[in-house]
């Protein structure tokens, strides 16, 4: 099956794996990851996580591979083309993809303005006089904004070429100065003095703090560092040509989301240790903004260097996965709606930036939109693609699908998992996030979900 008339292809292998490397490797894995696993058992939920992006992440990631390639559509038009009709109810399901993504990105892009603003304030040392006001001031009122309209209009600049001119090859200068950057600084943390308990902080194994709940986190963190269930990956899957492996691209796609993931926690530990910022009780975007900024401005003037290098590695990592989510849009208007591509990105941006102004103008809004919302929408998109392709397409034409190309026939192993397990996982964990997870499961304390942040319900069994 060839692409549709004038849709755009990749121009590379290589361009299509970094572009999806691009969408996966974001604030997830520099702020959240290294501090899930310090909390949560050091290596013992870093060969968890392994073990998950492995049996869970690759399987996943090649059933989304399989829809996209294979109807060469927008989510939304992907549906109506593996169902072979118009006006199916499975469009719905493609809608709530881009729909997901675009919520997703509208919060997320006001991120990537702060980012944007801790390049400057690293390169002049403006946040080292007074680092509480300077987080302040990016995070939230008229600096937000602004770093939110730069960022779109970036991305709309981005977007308003085709898919091998304008996301294929940003991704081929961002993503290798990337994983330079954050190479150099891990050598670099490696040379300081007092590092060691920065590297046993970060994997000392804890085997007992191995639980239910960390185990719903190892998959939550999966699916928030793969892009899974968003139509990301359906929509970049859907500009490959036929002959590519799937499989092999999915493996290569999660095996490198693992290993920069880990090479940040690397990174991260041994500087905070050096500069005796263990242990201040920041996660997630706080230890961004806050230790981290700390510690290179205690580098003295090497810091405004480091520092600049780190944000602008952060901001590398934040902006493709900005650019990709705002694809499945594009491509919907484009295909749907028959509109010029700069046409639909202008649309969509500004639509986009719109719905951010919210976020931008509120950290609480931010985090709410950023919290267990979101985390209910990713599972549900993530059950979306396992159930259409493990029950709504036959066996034996989803083994086909999977299997296509040059490259191994893992569809007889990857299938089961998609149709028996990731369903019963999935739709257990999506009850831990919207009713919150059982005391029982806890040790006792109360796991929060949705219904705690909207009303104030209690979690089941507390």
């Amino acid at each position: 099956m060839s692409a549709a008339p004038g849709r755009g292809q990749w121009a590379t292998g290589i361009g299509f794996i970094l572009a999806a490397m691009g969408s996966a490797i974001g604030f997830g894995s520099i702020s959240r990851f290294p501090m899930e696993v310090a909390n949560n058992g050091g290596a013992a939920f870093l060969i968890l996580y392994a073990i998950v992006m492995i049996v869970v992440g690759i399987p996943m990631l090649t059933a989304e591979f399989s829809m996209g390639r294979r109807a060469q559509r927008n989510p939304a038009g992907a549906f109506e083309v593996l169902e072979g009709k118009r006006g199916t109810k499975w469009r719905l399901a493609g809608l709530f993809f881009f729909i997901l993504a675009g919520f997703f990105l509208s919060w997320y892009a006001v991120i990537a303005g702060w980012v944007l603003r801790y390049i400057f304030g690293a390169a002049t040392g403006a946040y080292a006089a007074d680092p509480g006001a300077y987080q302040f001031d990016a995070l939230e009122g008229p600096d937000a904004l602004l770093g939110h309209l730069v960022v779109m209009t970036l991305c709309f600049l981005v977007l308003t070429t085709n898919v091998s001119k304008g996301i294929e090859r940003l991704n081929l200068v961002l993503m290798p100065s990337l994983f330079l950057i954050i190479t150099g600084i891990v050598v670099y943390a490696a040379t300081l003095p007092g590092n060691g308990a920065g590297y046993a902080f970060y994997l000392k194994p804890d085997f007992s703090a191995l639980s239910i709940p960390v185990f719903a986190a190892v998959i939550g963190q999966t699916f928030f560092s793969l892009g899974v269930g968003m139509g990301v990956m359906m929509t970049y899957a859907s500009y490959l040509p036929q002959g590519k492996s799937l499989v092999k691209n999915a493996t290569i796609i999660a095996l490198s989301t693992l290993a920069f993931a880990f090479m940040c926690g690397m990174m991260v530990f041994p500087l905070l240790s050096t500069y005796n910022l263990l242990g201040t009780g920041a996660a997630g975007l706080d230890l961004i903004f806050g230790p981290m900024a700390q510690a290179f401005t205690a580098m003295g003037t090497l810091g405004l260097v480091l520092g600049t290098f780190f944000f602008l590695a952060v901001f590398f990592a934040a902006f493709t996965s900005v650019v990709s989510l705002a694809e499945p849009a594009i491509a919907y208007v484009v295909e749907e709606h028959g509109a010029g591509r700069r046409r639909a990105a202008l649309l969509v941006c500004t639509l986009i930036y719109g719905a951010g102004i919210m976020a931008a103008l509120s950290v609480e809004v931010l985090s709410f939109e950023g919290g267990p919302f979101v985390n209910v929408m990713l599972l549900s998109g993530g059950l979306l693609v396992a159930l259409y392709v493990g029950w709504r397409t036959p066996a034996a034409v989803a083994r086909e699908r999977i299997d296509e190309g040059v490259g191994p026939k893992l569809g007889g192993v990857i299938l089961p998992i998609v149709r028996y397990a990731m369903p019963a996982i999935l739709i257990a964990l999506l009850a831990f996030a919207i009713l919150g997870t059982p005391c029982a499961l806890t040790g006792g304390a109360p796991g929060p979900g949705l219904l705690a942040q909207l009303a104030g319900v209690r979690a089941l069994g507390c």
